[in-house]
């Protein structure tokens, strides 16, 4: 006769010497240390009274070393490989211990999934080893009442059914069985139990899956598990991804540990960079002034004897406008982010404005040796009936009926036009000196103009208006900008007139302080000096003198020069800006002032 007991239990509760002591020999390494004396799963056997009795010592779970899971495989191929079964499975625990813990909870589920045996739990026992004569019947009886409640209960409760389990208990002092009566007493008890129970095949066997009280699947989709890989010209790449799992594993003591992820499903993504080429059009990148004269010939009288005298009167220019075509390389990156190479010349052109035989600008002053005074150029919308007031020779221009749509030049200080024909003829070569209006709207006569020291508009009245006046901008901190202190000093001077409040103002005074045009940011604007519309822009100011783009006034190409005097490159930081968008033409704000010409901004 023969029977097989294998003893399982955390390393450190005297499996070895209970053994042993089954066995009454020297069979296995024991030791009182808490480290782990078993490293390995082994049999002995003997035999005693012509039994043979066989013992199996298995290394500790929760082994010192953290090797549990590969001392339960071990074990699991040791019994793979034993053909003689097993007849009892013995929980060793340590009988000091009163408390039902985990770890039998979790000794308990690892043997029953091991074996895989539907007999199991009538095989099953528990050894309180360590029981020394002192522990009392008391305390042994709370073990088998209490204590084997609580293992039912959880085996039940494992389970999910009311299995009926034995459970027998034998409680022994290992370490001196050979004096002590009770734990031979005990010995005998657990071998006639164990001679009881037929053994269990242990060729269903399988490593269990308990270590864990609980294991969380996790999943990640479109990882990107490895290394792009990158085409010989580097064109194209090539991207791998996967959808991924895991467990993440609590064991019974709190700690977490994650198995390592695993690819359910993979698949690759190649991208390609592009690139593309694109081209600016034609772009004004610059221009030149050619001068135009024109020969006058003109009988002159001095002291009564005619006099034939000829003139170099510039009349004009002609501007030279210069395109150029630029193109780029545009590569869009596998993400989709482009960038941008340098712009290339690609060709060019110039091309020649062909230019009216004159070139004034509109709203600038100009001198005629015909007028004392310099005067006005207009264009063609300030038509309110006129006639030209040039008498030395024959002007087509002597009724008021063929006036319109005819450009004229006014005197603002007194009732004097002159037509564009007769000041072609006139211009003074030798003042050549363009006199900017402060205004930028022409003053007309007997119409209405706002300022910022009154409330009332002021009507424009000319000279011939005055009957004694003196200028409302004496009383102020600056005082009259044309010097009037007092009344009497304003004759042959035009002025500025609310009736309401008997309130006059000079024309100097008008031009520092009237009420200017607010204009709409992002919003385009007409100019008599570009063909384009021009869009304000705020002025943006940067520490980074890298990150502040540089621009140019182009007022000073005109005949009015530019009025902020920016004549040159890095003089514009911090000043409003009127770009064109289609080409690259600058305004600066005097200068938009000067040559706005569209209706419909706002005064205030």
């Amino acid at each position: 006769m023969q029977t097989t007991v294998i003893g399982i239990g955390e390393t450190g509760m005297g499996k070895s010497s209970f053994l042993n002591a089954y066995l009454q020999k020297q069979a296995f390494r024991d030791s009182d240390r808490p480290d782990s004396c078993t490293k390995i799963t082994s049999m002995d056997s003997n035999i005693i009274n012509n039994q043979t009795r066989k013992a199996i010592d298995t290394p500790g779970i929760k082994d010192t070393d953290n090797t549990d899971q590969e001392n339960v495989k071990q074990l699991v191929e040791f019994l793979l490989n034993y053909n003689d079964g097993i007849n009892v499975v013995a929980i060793v625990l340590n009988g000091q211990v009163d408390r039902f813990t985990k770890d039998t909870e979790k000794f308990i589920k690892i043997a029953h999934q091991m074996f895989n045996h539907p007999d199991f739990w009538e095989h099953l026992c528990i050894i309180f080893t360590k029981w020394y004569a002192v522990m009392t019947e008391a305390q042994k009886k709370m073990k088998q009442e209490e204590y084997k409640t609580k293992v039912i209960e959880s085996i039940r409760k494992y389970t999910e059914s009311d299995i009926n389990v034995e459970l027998p208990m034998f409680f022994v002092d290992s370490l001196n069985y050979q004096n002590d009566q009770k734990t031979k007493s005990e010995l005998d008890k657990f071998n006639e139990f164990a001679f009881s129970k037929n053994a269990m095949r242990t060729t269903q066997v399988e490593v269990p899956n308990v270590f864990y009280e609980q294991v969380i699947p996790e999943k990640r989709e479109n990882y990107r598990y490895k290394e792009n890989l990158l085409s010989e010209n580097n064109m194209k790449r090539t991207e791998y991804f996967a959808n991924q799992s895991r467990n993440k594993l609590v064991d019974f003591y709190g700690n977490i540990s994650y198995s390592d992820w695993k690819n359910d499903q993979e698949w690759e993504v190649v991208k390609e960079k592009k690139v593309s080429y694109e081209e600016s059009g034609y772009r004004n990148t610059g221009s030149d002034i050619e001068n135009i004269y024109n020969i006058v010939n003109t009988i002159e009288y001095v002291d009564g004897i005619s006099v034939k005298k000829q003139y170099k009167v510039l009349i004009g220019n002609t501007k030279i406008l210069y395109y150029t075509k630029y193109r780029r390389k545009v590569t869009i990156d596998f993400d989709g982010y482009p960038s941008y190479g340098d712009w290339i010349n690609i060709d060019s052109y110039e091309t020649r404005k062909n230019p009216e035989p004159w070139n004034f600008q509109i709203y600038n002053y100009y001198k005629s040796r015909y007028h004392e005074h310099h005067l006005k150029y207009l264009d063609t919308t300030m038509d309110n009936g006129w006639t030209c007031s040039n008498k030395s020779s024959s002007c087509e221009l002597n009724d008021e009926n063929k006036s319109k749509n005819v450009k004229r030049f006014i005197c603002m200080q007194c009732d004097y036009n002159l037509c564009i024909k007769c000041m072609m003829k006139s211009y003074d070569k030798d003042d050549n000196k363009i006199i900017s209006s402060n205004s930028s709207k022409l003053y007309l006569l007997n119409k209405t103009y706002y300022c910022k020291i009154h409330d009332h508009p002021l009507t424009f009245l000319d000279k011939s208006k005055d009957d004694g006046w003196a200028c409302g901008g004496r009383n102020l901190e600056n005082k009259c900008f044309s010097g009037i202190t007092n009344y009497a000093q304003t004759k042959g001077m035009p002025r500025f007139r609310c009736e309401k409040c008997d309130f006059d103002l000079c024309e100097n005074c008008m031009n520092n302080y009237k009420r200017t045009y607010e204009y709409e940011v992002n919003k385009s604007y007409s100019v008599d000096c570009h063909n384009h519309k021009l869009k304000y822009i705020k002025p943006v100011v940067s520490e980074d003198s890298d990150k502040t783009e540089d621009w140019v006034c182009d007022g000073k190409d005109t005949n009015a020069k530019c009025l902020s005097g920016l004549n040159g490159e890095n003089q514009t930081k911090g000043f409003e800006r009127f770009k064109c968008e289609e080409c690259k033409y600058n305004l600066c704000r005097n200068c938009m002032d000067y040559h706005y010409k569209e209706e419909g901004c706002i005064i205030f």
